[in-house]
């Protein structure tokens, strides 16, 4: 860095041009070897989860538990701060921007969800997740964490005034204020509990850690203690009033331990949204998680099904019973059984055969950053397309049943006005405009997706599927002449 620092202030010096090369080009062969290998480091990240950090309800051991899960790099800590007006701190520094830094998947913090999704949209529709814990013992420990904090402030001048100003009393006189009521409520304004994927409870946090990881695919992980605080006995007269002025905390709390409860009991699900790849169903889960909420299980990807029959015996095993919504990349005949046990009305969105294979391999192009995906370097569409795991698609998804026994067929073509429809059969409420996400790009360079020649091989080769979807269509045709 100094060598590249010293070249760079030498304007005259005749070796800076050569220099300057030598690093563009070393930079370029770095960027190039990351991008072969999968692992860009400059690639964008998708956003995975937002995590409200509500102070003394094990906050801090649950962020040790998120880097672990997730990894440190793609992990931000971010806090309102009232004092500073338009903005907020990003690990611990003051952040004005309204997008959050690039590489960001989980998002942890003193902050409302309401506010924090005004402010950065793209946190909409995330699972949020929060911990709360009975409003006397939080109370009492954040008291003397912050006598703590206190003693170890005092003497460093204008150094966390607001903490000075708070602590220079008694724990009666710190509870009697104001501002130290019903803090848990306060945080979580506006987002009733049932809106959060997760509420823990925080004196069940091994137990709580260990289900919110089975069913958010974590790879194992530890609990980890941190920024525990010591407390002096005290005594019922005071908890008792503590427990009176924070009587909605109190309240909230009740809340949670029922829903708590109710994750225990078997799930009852109603709908199961079988997504095939590249037919409009990342859209279609903002959708049902704008309707049903928390209830929609996490989407679940093909590695994500293998992981959860292998710790829970069956994808049933792994619902909880707030769950009415199973959607995800599932084959008929892995949910054949969830859906005759339960009644649950199965629903799937279908494409042209040939403009959907031609989008999946755009898609698996543009992400060669995931060898998984089964798309080699340079291979062609042709070589791609006549793969016997990339023909026929949507019909092995369907296996076993019939088009006309789904409850719903959607076209991907006709997305917003099939979506409209949907939603008229099943009672849905005014939904947002129809998103479109995940959409593949033109990339330069990109060959003739148009070519005839080329469509036509490729609708040779799926038949089946060509035959699927004109079943699909027919049987639209007739639903809106209805």
């Amino acid at each position: 860095m100094k060598t590249f620092q010293f070249f760079r202030n030498k304007v005259t010096n005749p070796l800076r041009k050569k220099a300057l090369k030598l690093v563009s080009e070393g930079t370029l062969k770095v960027f190039q070897f990351f991008r072969n290998k999968g692992t860009n480091p400059l690639r964008k990240k998708a956003l995975k989860l937002v995590s409200v950090h509500i102070p003394k309800t094990a906050g801090s051991s649950f962020r040790k538990a998120l880097e672990i899960a997730y990894g440190e790099s793609n992990f931000i800590r971010l806090d309102n701060n009232p004092s500073w007006e338009g903005s907020v701190s990003v690990n611990r520094r003051r952040y004005t921007l309204n997008k959050l830094p690039v590489g960001t998947e989980v998002v942890h913090g003193h902050f409302n969800v309401v506010k924090l999704q005004d402010r950065f949209p793209e946190l909409n529709g995330l699972p949020i997740v929060t911990w709360v814990r009975h409003p006397v013992e939080r109370v009492i420990s954040n008291y003397y964490y912050l006598e703590k904090r206190l003693k170890g402030k005092l003497g460093k001048e204008g150094d966390n005034v607001n903490i000075l100003r708070k602590m220079q009393r008694s724990l009666l006189e710190y509870v009697r204020d104001e501002i130290n009521q019903n803090n848990q409520c306060m945080f979580l304004e506006g987002t009733p509990l049932e809106g959060f994927d997760f509420v823990g409870i925080q004196e069940c946090y091994a137990e709580d850690l260990l289900e919110l990881g089975e069913r958010m695919m974590w790879r194992k992980v530890d609990e980890v203690r941190s920024n525990v605080t010591v407390k002096p006995v005290v005594s019922e007269e005071i908890r008792a009033e503590i427990a009176l002025l924070n009587a909605g905390d109190m309240a909230l709390y009740e809340r949670a331990l029922h829903l708590r409860a109710r994750r225990k009991e078997k799930p009852r699900i109603e709908l199961i949204s079988i997504h095939m790849p590249k037919t409009a169903g990342t859209s279609f889960y903002k959708t049902l998680r704008e309707v049903y909420g928390p209830t929609v299980s996490i989407p679940i990807r093909r590695g994500d099904l293998a992981v959860t029959i292998e710790r829970f015996g069956s994808l049933e095993g792994s619902l909880t019973g707030e769950r009415k919504v199973v959607h995800g990349h599932l084959y008929y005949p892995e949910i054949m059984d969830l859906q005759q046990q339960h009644g649950a009305k199965v629903i799937t969105w279908l494409r042209n055969p040939v403009d959907r294979v031609i989008s999946n391999y755009r898609f698996l192009k543009a992400g060669l950053v995931w060898p998984y995906r089964g798309l080699k370097k340079n291979e062609s569409l042709e070589t791609y397309a006549k793969k016997e795991e990339t023909r026929n698609t949507m019909s092995k998804f369907l296996s076993g049943i019939e088009v006309e026994d789904l409850y719903f067929v959607g076209i991907q073509e006709h997305y917003s006005e099939d979506l409209e429809r949907l939603g008229k059969l099943l009672g849905w409420p005014a939904i947002s405009s129809p998103v479109h996400l995940n959409c593949s790009v033109p990339v330069k360079g990109e060959v003739d997706y148009s070519d005839p020649v080329l469509r036509r091989m490729i609708a040779e080769l799926n038949q089946k599927d060509i035959m699927l979807y004109e079943k699909a269509l027919e049987r639209r045709k007739r639903e809106m002449s209805v």
